[in-house]
């Protein structure tokens, strides 16, 4: 894809994880949102003209399905708080591995979950604005409650 007019891909791919972590997190975030509005029409491309859709992603920004019609009143965006991110991220075994090559694996780990923050900041900061549903998650309901809320804002069947 390079040359095709996608600079913040251009800019992620030529960047190694260890260097990309190492960036400061508002920059990553910048850079993250740049990507996923670079990736959308490809995106877009992939999905079905007709018919109900259920689709999830970070890169579903609320400022790119506003953009192309996607009413607001149904879409949800789920978003952690950073204690519930942290808590969980901090747990999953492939996180070291994926961390190993970085010369400061837990300045990598907190950068990593600053930029995260950020960018659930910012979902969630524009997803209110364009009136959008946001379900902010820190552990207290468990999943199938979770799930039932966005069944019951979507107006589907409930989960059993």
């Amino acid at each position: 894809m390079a040359g095709r007019g996608l600079p913040a891909h251009d800019e992620l791919a030529a960047l190694g994880t260890c260097d990309r972590l190492a960036r400061p997190p508002q920059w990553q975030v910048e850079l993250e949102v740049a990507f996923y509005a670079e990736q959308f029409r490809f995106l877009l491309d992939e999905l079905p003209d007709d018919g109900p859709l259920l689709v999830e992603g970070a890169d579903l920004l609320p400022s790119l399905l506003a953009g192309a019609g996607v009413p607001m009143d149904r879409s949800v965006w789920i978003v952690p708080t950073a204690e519930f991110q942290l808590r969980h991220y901090a747990t999953r075994d492939w996180v070291g591995p994926y961390l190993a090559g970085c010369p400061d694996p837990a300045a990598a780990f907190a950068g990593w979950m600053r930029r995260d923050v950020l960018f659930a900041e910012h979902v969630r900061a524009t997803a209110e604005r364009l009136g959008g549903r946001v379900i902010v998650v820190n552990g207290e309901q468990s999943i199938a409650e979770t799930a039932s809320v966005v069944a019951h804002h979507l107006g589907l069947s409930p989960i059993r």
